[in-house]
């Protein structure tokens, strides 16, 4: 496990999240949480819920949009390709002053509420 991956994780846990990624201006993944990062098995069905890292996002504007904006923060409705409905908080990501992406932190929509209402 790498570092990256082992302080995702420990983020995704600590605020509840179905993920906390980062993900550069082209939507390219380079790591996901540990249970997501296993080797490909060829199994279309298995590998899109197993083996989601070193992945390219950038099919849908919501992914798209979310891996360029550079406003302090973009919240957006998102259908993942498993067919989840998430709401999607992106946060830029600077690296050396350019920016290079974004913190991905995707919550079900009752999650995101809860934290609002209380």
């Amino acid at each position: 496990m790498s570092l990256l991956q082992k302080k995702i994780d420990e983020l995704r846990q600590k605020i509840v999240a179905i993920y906390s990624l980062p993900v550069d201006i082209n939507g390219y993944l380079p790591c996901h949480h540990a249970e997501f990062s296993n080797a490909m098995t060829g199994n279309y069905d298995v590998d899109i819920l197993k083996s989601r890292h070193m992945r390219i996002y950038a099919n849908s504007s919501a992914e798209k949009r979310r891996a360029t904006n550079t406003k302090p923060f973009l919240l957006q409705a998102y259908v993942r390709d498993t067919g989840e409905v998430l709401n999607d908080l992106s946060l830029p990501i600077y690296v050396n002053g350019k920016h290079w992406g974004a913190l991905i932190i995707g919550l079900t929509p009752d999650k995101l509420l809860g934290n609002v209402q209380g």
